[in-house]
C-alpha cells in the first residue's frame, strides 16, 4: 500500500513542485539490477531519484538510510515499507552490505550517497568508499547522478519545504571492475574521487579546493568560509543582472550564518555575513518583507561591531545602509560618512571603502572629501575586473572637477 502511494502520489508530486530540467535519461539501464550516486543536500534527494527512475524506467528505488531512521516506530513502518534499507553509518556494516548486494543481484535498483549525510554548506563533501566496493562486490553498472537545487527547497535542519526548482543530470553508468585485495584502499580511493568529480561535474554544485579538508564540514571555519562564497557569488550574480541566482546563492548564506548563531558560534565576522545576505535579499523585496529584512541587517551589522568596534567591513556595510535607505526608515547621509571614515581609517587598502566614502561625500556635496576619497581610490592597484570599473569611475570623477576648474580659471582671467 505504501509502495503503490509512494508511485501514485509522491513521485507526481515531486515532478510538479520541483523538477524543472532532466537530462542524460538515456543513461538509465532499462534492465537488471544498477547502483545509483548522487549528491546529498537535502531530504528530498530521495523523492527525486525515486521519481526520475521511476517516470523513466518504471523501476522501484531501494535508498540506503541510516539506521537512525529506524528508531521510531511510524518513521521504522514508513521506510521498511518503502524498501530502505537500514545503514549504521560508525562502522562497517557487513548486515547492510550484504541485503544491498542480494537486492542488485536480485536485479533491484540501490542508490548510495557517496557523501555519507547531507551538506551544511552547499558544497559537495567528500567521498567514502562504501559506493565504490559495492560495484566492484556486485559487479553492477554504477549510475552518477548529479542534482542541484534541493539544498534550497529543504536544507538539514529545516522543516518547511521551499517551492525552488530542481535540476538533475545523469551521466553515463560506470563499471568498476573487480579489485584485487592488494592495494584495494588505493583502488577504492581513486575510484572514489572519480565518482566524486562526476558528481561535481553534473550537479554543477562547488567542491572544496582541497581534496581532503583540512577542517570538516561541520567546522565554524568551513561553514563562515560557504557563507562568505555564496554572499560574494551572489554580488557576482546579481553584477551581471541574474536577479534568481542572486536570491539563490544569498538565501543560502543566510541559512549558513543562521545555523551557526544557533550553534551559539557568535562572532563578528558570523554577524556580517549574515546582516550581508539578509540585506542583500532586501533589494529584491517588497512591502513588509522588504522593510524586516532591512532592520535584520542593521541590527547584524550592529551586532558585529559590537563584537569587533574594529570590523572594518562591518563600518562600510552600515555606511553603505545609512546611505541607500530612505531618511523616513532611518538613513542618514551624515552617519554614512562617519562610518564610510571609519571603514577607510581602519582598512586604508581597501579600494571599495575609498569609492563608497567619494560617493557619499558627493552626496553630501562634501566635494573636498570626494575628491581626496577618489585620489585615494586611483592610487592603489587594481587588482580584479571590480578594482578596474572602480579606477575607471574615480578618473572620470577627478578628470571632470579638474576640467571645470580649468574652465572657471579661464573665464576668471579672461
Amino acid at each position: 500500500m505504501i509502495d503503490r502511494l509512494s508511485r501514485g502520489l509522491i513521485v507526481p508530486l515531486t515532478q510538479w513542485f520541483m523538477l524543472d530540467h532532466l537530462e542524460g535519461t538515456e543513461h538509465i539501464p532499462a534492465s537488471g539490477g544498477y547502483l545509483i550516486v548522487a549528491n546529498h543536500a537535502s531530504f528530498f534527494d530521495h523523492f527525486v531519484v525515486a521519481a526520475v527512475i521511476q517516470r523513466t524506467r518504471g523501476h522501484q528505488v531501494k535508498f540506503l538510510t541510516k539506521k537512525e531512521s529506524f528508531e521510531h516506530p511510524l518513521s521504522r513502518w514508513w521506510h521498511t515499507a518503502v524498501g530502505c534499507i537500514p545503514l549504521n553509518r560508525q562502522a562497517a556494516d557487513t548486515q547492510a552490505i550484504r541485503a544491498t548486494l542480494r537486492a542488485l543481484a536480485d536485479g533491484q535498483v540501490v542508490c548510495v550517497y557517496p557523501e555519507g549525510t547531507r551538506t551544511l554548506t552547499g558544497f559537495l563533501q567528500s567521498g567514502k568508499p562504501g559506493a565504490a566496493l559495492l560495484a566492484a562486490l556486485a559487479q553492477v553498472p554504477l549510475l552518477p547522478i548529479g542534482i542541484a537545487g534541493t539544498f534550497d527547497v529543504l536544507p538539514k535542519h529545516r522543516v518547511w519545504p521551499q517551492r525552488q526548482r530542481v535540476t538533475v543530470r545523469i551521466g553515463e553508468p560506470l563499471a568498476i571492475p573487480a579489485l584485487p585485495r592488494r592495494q584495494r584502499d588505493a583502488a577504492l580511493a581513486e575510484w572514489t574521487q572519480r565518482i566524486m568529480d562526476r558528481l561535481a561535474s553534473l550537479s554543477g554544485e562547488p567542491t572544496w579546493p582541497d581534496a581532503v579538508p583540512s577542517e570538516p564540514e561541520t567546522s565554524y571555519e568551513r561553514r563562515l568560509q560557504a557563507a562568505r562564497y555564496w554572499n560574494d557569488r551572489g554580488i557576482q550574480a546579481a553584477d551581471q543582472h541574474q536577479g534568481v541566482s542572486a536570491q539563490r546563492y544569498h538565501w543560502r548564506a543566510r541559512y549558513i550564518t543562521a545555523e551557526l548563531l544557533r550553534d551559539r558560534h557568535i562572532t563578528a565576522d558570523v554577524w556580517f555575513e549574515y546582516g550581508r545576505a539578509v540585506g542583500r535579499l532586501a533589494l529584491t523585496q517588497y512591502g513588509p518583507r522588504k522593510l524586516l529584512s532591512l532592520w535584520q541587517s542593521h541590527q547584524a551589522f550592529q551586532h558585529a561591531l559590537d563584537l569587533d568596534g574594529n570590523h572594518a567591513h562591518a563600518h562600510y556595510a552600515l555606511g553603505l545602509w545609512y546611505q541607500m535607505v530612505p531618511r523616513a526608515l532611518g538613513g542618514s547621509v551624515s552617519r554614512a560618512l562617519a562610518y564610510f571614515h571609519a571603514a577607510t581609517r581602519l582598512a586604508p587598502d581597501q579600494m571599495g571603502f575609498w569609492m563608497g566614502l567619494g560617493r557619499c561625500a558627493m552626496a553630501a556635496r562634501q566635494w573636498d572629501v570626494a575628491e581626496r576619497a577618489f585620489q585615494h581610490a586611483v592610487q592603489l592597484p587594481a587588482q580584479t575586473v571590480a578594482d578596474r570599473r572602480r579606477h575607471l569611475e574615480a578618473n572620470a570623477w577627478l578628470l571632470r572637477w579638474h576640467l571645470e576648474q580649468d574652465i572657471s580659471e579661464v573665464k576668471n582671467h579672461a
